[in-house]
């Protein structure tokens, strides 16, 4: 492998901080060798080591990790994005998902055809229904 060339691609796609804690990890837990190109390029990384700490003392290892849980999980791969271009990329997607209308909207409020463009806007209100009463959104 090309420790220089995967480097220098990892800066180009601002994965630099995904490969340290990628490498972190393999290295720490597993005992992989890492080249020493890596090893030097990415040595600075002190987010990264965190990073790698927090996936092993929240995640790993542990009976009572809850790895469905959202937030932590969300904020976690928000963070591990280097360049805002990505995490504006990364919220939005999540913002989409979370208004994409799903069965139970489409239950919740009966729309005509011409008026299902409005279902990305009941749904945070059916969600708050539901959140508010259980059992009588549906």
């Amino acid at each position: 492998m090309d420790g220089a060339a995967v480097l220098q691609q990892a800066h180009r796609l601002g994965a630099a901080r995904v490969l340290a804690i990628g490498c972190t990890l393999a290295a720490e837990l597993l005992g992989a060798p890492v080249p020493d190109v890596l090893q030097r390029g990415l040595r600075q990384r002190r987010a990264a080591r965190r990073m790698a700490r927090e996936v092993v003392t929240r995640w790993m290892f542990r009976e009572d990790a809850d790895v469905r849980a959202f937030w932590p999980m969300f904020w976690y791969h928000f963070r591990e994005r280097e360049r805002w271009r990505h995490r504006l990329g990364y919220l939005g997607h999540h913002l989409k998902l979370a208004l994409a209308p799903t069965e139970k909207d489409r239950a919740f409020c009966r729309l005509p055809e011409q008026l299902t463009f409005l279902y990305p806007v009941i749904r945070p209100v059916r969600v708050l229904v539901e959140r508010l009463h259980p059992g009588r959104a549906s």
